[in-house]
């Protein structure tokens, strides 16, 4: 139901959820990224970054449940959704191993730099970092329309593992982060500072 030019979360019954339809393309689409999906050498993600929490809710059953509780789903949609949230799930349990992120992801990074990056991870001492470092050993000019710098960065990455008793799900996953310097003039920089991009699930070492 349309109110105001805004989507409401009620269904054209009055019952339901409203977004079940958008739900429902997002994961098909994901699904299909799973489907196709062959290799880590042909790309980094198994399903787009705008589907990874479709990928979370179909393999982790309690944040299946925690979404379910910010919606208004009645029965019958839920079943719909649920029926290709274990489709997805199955693929996973079927490909997901094999997706193991290249040692080139990182080759670099000084000591400091990764120091930088574990500073950014919450509850660091629940996850085991099965590798860590940048994938970039030269800085990223980053330029205005002007062509002025504006700052540069590296983009590096942090295979790990959380703690067992804190998930419900067997797979590792992968932070994507960059240190980042601005431009401080003159052909200088000012000081690194990594920030986190976004994580995804993937399989772990063997």
């Amino acid at each position: 139901m349309i109110l105001f030019g805004l989507m409401t979360t009620m269904g054209q019954d009055g019952n339901g959820d409203g977004r079940v339809w958008v739900w429902q393309d997002e994961l098909q689409d994901a699904l299909a990224d799973a489907k196709i999906y062959t290799s880590p050498k042909d790309r980094t993600y198994f399903v787009r970054p705008a589907f990874e929490e479709w990928l979370v809710r179909a393999v982790s059953k309690s944040a299946r449940e925690e979404w379910r509780k910010t919606t208004s789903m009645d029965a019958e949609e839920r079943k719909k959704i649920y029926v290709l949230l274990d489709e997805l799930a199955a693929l996973v349990s079927k490909k997901l191993a094999a997706h193991i992120p290249s040692a080139e992801m990182f080759a670099n990074g000084t000591e400091e730099e990764k120091t930088m990056m574990k500073g950014k991870i919450t509850g660091i001492e629940q996850i085991k970092i099965h590798k860590i470092g940048l994938q970039d050993k030269n800085w990223r000019i980053e330029k205005g329309d002007d062509g002025i710098p504006t700052g540069r960065r590296k983009w590096g990455y942090v295979w790990y593992k959380k703690d067992a008793s804190l998930v419900d799900f067997p797979w590792c996953r992968v932070f994507e982060m960059y240190i980042y310097q601005p431009y401080a003039g003159g052909g200088t920089y000012g000081a690194s500072e990594a920030f986190y991009e976004r994580r995804w699930l993937c399989g772990c070492p063997k």
